[in-house]
């Protein structure tokens, strides 16, 4: 039953990137639903996402409820090798290089830790490099920055917008965050500390100091705020 829900499309990429045939990948894509227990499309489309498969447009057309499996799976899979294959020119398979593994893995990481679409199309690449990983930082502070001024209709120095855009005071506040002031004063101050400790310095210099680590962990902080945005009341009058 579970097997003749998959989709074709996906297996066939799936046996092309490792060498194997659909009826083995079908019996491993529920070997690998029944260990997690989870629902076979979801496992395949974890499976897709390990060998760096694009599953995207399948995953969207999934029920909630299988979606939320995927997301749930990811922790556990981050740690894992990947054990991909490419057929060789003798037509047999052979293992892939361990950076293309590792750049999986760092693509399983970045999908569980960034849920913003725009943020994690804007650095996903970036943070599957080889180095000079303050560009991510500078590509997330960029579209937190955007972010800010389009939905509060304010533009300029990006201090500025803040200020005005998050203000302390809730009853100012073009994007009112929290009605609390102690809580609106707290985010006012995060927002502002990010651009001041962050954005400022990959802006105007470049660097070589953030790993890969330190920017999938900045990601996933930007994602936080990016959140809180979205779930902001606005108060366009006060633009």
């Amino acid at each position: 039953m579970a097997q003749a829900k998959l989709d074709h499309k996906l297996l066939e990429k799936l046996a092309t990137n490792t060498g194997r045939k659909k009826s083995v990948l079908q019996s491993s894509v529920s070997k690998f639903a029944s260990k997690h227990a989870i629902s076979s499309e979801a496992a395949l489309v974890l499976l897709a996402k390990q060998q760096g498969i694009g599953s995207a447009h399948y995953l969207k057309n999934l029920p909630p409820d299988v979606q939320a499996q995927v997301r749930d799976t990811l922790p556990a899979m981050l740690d894992k090798p990947v054990s991909r294959r490419t057929p060789s020119n003798s037509g047999r398979a052979k293992p892939i290089k361990e950076t293309n593994r590792q750049r999986s893995s760092v693509g399983l990481a970045t999908e569980y830790l960034i849920h913003d679409p725009e943020l994690r199309t804007r650095v996903m690449d970036l943070l599957k490099a080889k180095g000079k990983f303050d560009r991510v930082i500078r590509e997330a502070t960029t579209v937190l920055d955007h972010r800010i001024k389009a939905l509060s209709g304010l533009k300029g120095n990006s201090l500025h917008v803040i200020t005005r855009a998050i203000n302390q005071e809730p009853n100012k506040a073009v994007l009112e965050i929290s009605n609390e002031p102690s809580q609106q004063e707290g985010f006012f101050n995060i927002y502002k500390g990010i651009f001041l400790a962050f954005r400022n310095v990959t802006h105007h210099e470049l660097t070589d100091k953030f790993t890969r680590e330190d920017a999938l962990k900045f990601c996933g902080f930007v994602d936080l705020l990016l959140l809180a945005l979205s779930q902001a009341t606005v108060h366009l009058d006060r633009s």
